[in-house]
């Protein structure tokens, strides 16, 4: 899930539960919540591309700061498979090459 930051705290939580959570300008920050295994990698690899995505389409449709940094909030995940590791990794390298 998208994650934003409550005015006035330090706290960040979801912007389709939060309508008053604000975006980090150039910042998107992403919690995946659920264990990341064989089964999933590759569904949470292009989910989390399509965020990345969505994000970039909706900064420039609006004329605002590009995406400079994209923040992986993995707190809630209880265990990563080495099918997990492998499609992280391959996310880096992909963010890495777009610049980010």
């Amino acid at each position: 899930m998208v994650l934003g930051n409550i005015p006035n705290s330090g706290i960040y939580r979801s912007m389709d539960q939060y309508q008053m959570a604000n975006s980090v300008p150039g910042i998107l920050i992403l919690q995946i919540d659920a264990p990341v295994f064989f089964a999933n990698a590759s569904y949470l690899r292009e989910r989390i591309s399509r965020w990345i995505y969505e994000e970039e389409d909706r900064l420039k449709s609006a004329g605002e700061a590009s995406l400079h940094y994209v923040i992986l909030d993995l707190s809630a995940v209880g265990s990563i498979d080495t099918s997990g590791i492998s499609m992280l990794e391959e996310l880096m390298k992909n963010v890495h090459r777009k610049g980010l």
